[in-house]
């Protein structure tokens, strides 16, 4: 993890590709120690997935101690 601590992380999508249609489906969070509820998201047209805390908190910078469960499908372009 790296950049300005915030709510959200951004996993792009490889090959410059870009997302068709939006979605968005539920994640299970574990921060630091910290469980929370969580969702994984894309827009029209989008070429990163949010992965956006339900809390409203900012992700901790912690080397090696931030996991993330779920999935998320989408078309690409």
């Amino acid at each position: 993890m790296g950049g300005t601590l915030n709510n959200q992380l951004l996993i792009a999508i490889p090959d410059s590709k870009v997302a068709t249609k939006a979605m968005h489906n539920p994640v299970y969070i574990l921060d630091n120690g910290v469980r929370v509820t969580g969702l994984a998201q894309i827009g029209v047209s989008g070429i990163n997935i949010g992965l956006i805390r339900s809390d409203a908190a900012n992700y901790t910078a912690s080397t090696n101690n931030t996991n993330i469960y779920g999935q998320i499908t989408f078309e690409i372009n």
